[in-house]
C-alpha cells in the first residue's frame, strides 16, 4: 500500500482512484462498508482503492482542549487499511488552513486534482468543508459536475439494531461492554483500543 501526504503533493501522483472518504476513527463495520464498495468499484472500472484520511480527529483541532479519545492510531489504521485492500491511503493535515476550506475547494483541490478520482464513496452522514458546508446534496452536485460515480453507503447496524460509529463504540468501551464494541468493529477489542479511548495508556 502507497501513502501519501498530501500537503508534499504539487500535483496528481495517481491515474485514476476510487476515493472513500472519511475519518475512518476505529475502522468500524460502517466503515469497512465503504471500502468493500469502493473495491468492487475499483475492480469493476480498473481504478486504484483509495482512502481519504486525516492526521487526528478533525474535533480534536477545533476543540483542543476536550479532546476526543481516538480509537485507532494513524498508524493502526494504516494497517488496517492495508488488510482490507487499499492500495492508496492518502493522508490530509488537519490545520487551519484545511478548517477553513470550503467544500467545493476541498472537493477540487483534493478529491479531483490532487488524488485523480473517477468515483467516490461516501457515508450517509459525511459532511465535509468549512463549518460541514457540504454534505450528500453538495457531493452529489459535484461529482455531476466531475463527471464522477458517486456511491453513498446506508446506516450500517448490527444484529441487533444499534448503529455502527465510533461514538458509539468509544461509549460502550468506557461502560465496559466490550462485546458490543466488537459486534460494531467486527473484530476483538484490542488492549491498546481500551487504553487509548480510557487515557490509561
Amino acid at each position: 500500500m502507497k501513502v501519501y501526504w498530501l500537503d508534499q503533493m504539487d500535483s496528481s501522483v495517481v491515474s485514476g482512484t476510487v476515493v472513500c472518504l472519511g475519518m475512518f476513527d476505529g475502522v468500524h463495520l460502517g466503515h469497512q462498508a465503504l471500502i468493500l464498495e469502493g473495491e468492487r468499484v475499483a475492480r469493476e472500472k480498473n481504478l486504484a482503492l483509495c482512502v481519504h484520511t486525516y492526521d487526528i480527529l478533525p474535533i480534536n483541532f477545533i476543540h483542543q482542549a476536550d479532546k476526543a479519545k481516538e480509537l485507532t492510531t494513524l498508524e493502526e489504521k494504516l494497517q488496517l487499511f492495508e488488510q482490507l485492500g487499499v492500495e492508496i491511503t492518502a493522508i490530509d493535515r488537519f490545520n487551519d488552513q484545511l478548517l477553513r476550506m470550503s467544500g467545493r475547494a476541498f472537493f477540487q483541490q483534493v478529491v479531483a486534482d490532487k488524488l485523480n478520482a473517477r468515483h467516490v464513496v461516501a457515508g450517509f452522514n459525511h459532511r465535509f468543508g468549512y463549518k460541514s458546508d457540504s454534505g450528500r446534496e453538495e457531493l452529489e452536485a459535484l461529482c455531476r459536475e466531475h463527471d464522477m460515480g458517486l456511491s453513498i453507503i446506508p446506516p450500517v447496524v448490527t444484529a441487533s439494531g444499534d448503529l455502527v460509529s465510533s461514538t458509539a463504540i468509544r461509549q460502550a468501551i468506557l461502560e465496559d461492554d466490550l462485546p458490543s464494541a466488537a459486534k460494531m468493529l467486527g473484530r476483538p477489542v484490542e488492549q491498546a483500543m481500551i487504553e487509548q479511548v480510557k487515557g490509561t495508556n
